[in-house]
């Protein structure tokens, strides 16, 4: 019996070498006999608490990012009320400028929201892995405490 495996050609699926491509393939190649010098894979808890770090940090430095945004319409801002009038040489009158100094602000506190909320959502997406590490950790150790028919066994 044979698949197709595309572009008109056809793979026997009793070969070995196919059985040992398609391994490689997915991954499993490794994962009866592991070869000497290859590490272990991570286990499921590390692995997602792994992930997590890398899912804060990328939360965290999109909030850095609209935070700078934030400040840069600050800025804006400052600069607009700076002006002087090239007419008068005096400072721009506020009715003249508060449109566009209204919806500058509304874009700097709508930044400076977004730069909070991401911050805040790296951070606890950086708490969930830390106790994804403790509980890997937790998982993981020996117990210390053994009972048995002679009683209990404390190791130390």
């Amino acid at each position: 019996m044979s698949q197709s495996a595309g572009l008109g050609s056809t793979v026997a699926t009793t070969d070995p070498e196919a059985k040992r491509a398609k391994a490689e393939l997915e991954g499993t190649a490794l994962r009866d006999k592991p070869a000497d010098g290859v590490p272990e894979r991570l286990p499921p808890l590390q692995r997602a608490g792994w992930w997590c770090v890398f899912g804060g940090f990328a939360l965290a430095s999109t909030g850095g990012v609209f935070a700078g945004l934030a400040e840069t319409e600050e800025d804006k801002a400052a600069r607009l009320i700076a002006q002087l009038d090239p007419e008068t040489g005096a400072s721009l009158q506020y009715a003249d400028v508060k449109g566009e100094y209204d919806d500058i602000l509304a874009r700097g506190r709508r930044d400076a929201v977004l730069a909070r909320s991401f911050l805040a959502a790296g951070g606890v997406v950086l708490a969930a892995a830390i106790g994804l590490f403790i509980a890997d950790r937790v998982k993981r150790r020996p117990t210390r405490v053994q009972a048995g028919l002679g009683g209990l066994q404390v190791r130390f």
